[in-house]
């Protein structure tokens, strides 16, 4: 691994990092950013991973976290790929996460089911998918 100084300069660098994969290959950033040791920087390299990819697609993104362990989907991960599908495709989006929601703890699964349908909400008023 990179010898990068400082958890937040480390977490910013590999999102960023991430990101650029993901532009190019967001299944292929998606599974590297999982990969990574450090928490931090997993989160968020996961998170810019998820967006980019949700942008792509939608239900390819969400199903890919809901095949993650549960305790390595943290809610702001999974916050940012539900706003990103949705706001690109959210019938894609709400299909992706009426599976999602299956491979949750009812706690998690409450706190993002409320998010999500801001989201959906949000959306809508903006005239729904692209």
């Amino acid at each position: 691994m990179l010898d990068v100084p400082g958890a937040d300069y480390r977490r910013d660098y590999f999102a960023k990092y991430s990101e650029k994969l993901a532009d190019d290959d967001p299944a292929s950033a998606f599974g590297w950013a999982s990969d990574l040791g450090d928490h931090a920087a997993r989160r968020g390299a996961l998170a810019a991973a998820a967006k980019s990819w949700a942008r792509h697609d939608p239900a390819a993104a969400l199903d890919a976290m809901a095949a993650l362990p549960p305790n390595a989907r943290p809610d702001t991960v999974i916050t940012g790929a539900l706003n990103a599908a949705v706001a690109e495709n959210p019938d894609a989006a709400t299909a992706a996460a009426d599976r999602l929601w299956q491979t949750m703890p009812p706690d998690q699964q409450a706190r993002l089911r409320q998010s999500f349908e801001g989201f959906r909400e949000k959306a809508a008023g903006a005239g729904g998918s692209r």
